[in-house]
């Protein structure tokens, strides 16, 4: 990577990727997505759409079912799940977004 973007970006993507993979630790705020929902609490499903974490409410029931979905580090398998804003989703191990109200 120090080729094509120079040291200075390639140390930051080395860190994240460590921070991420290695040490299992989630992006820094400023890396993480905010999903504004209107209504609170909002159901998980149309939360992950909205984050663009998946592209239909049948691909959000898959990655619950599967338990690719956790909601403030706790891994949620009921399709009715509900979250509130201040809470942290992850979708595998790198998509991230806070739910703000």
């Amino acid at each position: 990577m120090k080729v094509f973007y120079g040291d200075a970006d390639a140390e930051s993507a080395a860190s994240r990727f460590d921070s991420l993979f290695r040490d299992k630790k989630g992006p820094d705020e400023e890396q993480m997505v905010e999903v504004k929902v209107d209504a609170a609490p909002a159901r998980l499903l149309e939360v992950l759409v909205a984050a663009g974490f998946v592209q239909s409410k049948g691909d959000a029931r898959r990655q619950i079912e599967q338990g690719g979905v956790k909601v403030d580090g706790e891994v949620v398998r009921d399709l009715n799940a509900t979250v509130a804003p201040g809470s942290v989703i992850q979708k595998g191990p790198r998509h991230f977004a806070r739910v703000v109200g």
